[in-house]
């Protein structure tokens, strides 16, 4: 789910979160988690993501399903790759 607010799928999810994080467990309290970089694409439902053999990640996908109120689609279906 790469929203900040509600859950995924369902048009239940809000406010895209646009900041990757990296949870590193060996490090201390306070500590573990780091920001990363930020993105212009809102991936809220089916997004996927692949680590490549020289270390980058592969970001892909978006259905993210949340509609306005006159039925449009509120974050459009995602077909770039980042």
């Amino acid at each position: 789910n790469g929203a900040r607010q509600g859950v995924a799928g369902f048009g239940l999810a809000e406010d895209p979160n646009l900041t990757a994080l990296l949870y590193d467990p060996t490090k201390p309290l306070g500590q573990r988690i780091s920001i990363l970089n930020s993105t212009i694409v809102a991936r809220m439902y089916h997004s996927e993501l692949t680590l490549l053999p020289d270390g980058r990640v592969l970001v892909s996908g978006s259905n993210p399903q949340t509609l306005n109120d006159d039925g449009t689609p509120k974050y459009a279906e995602e077909f770039r790759i980042e």
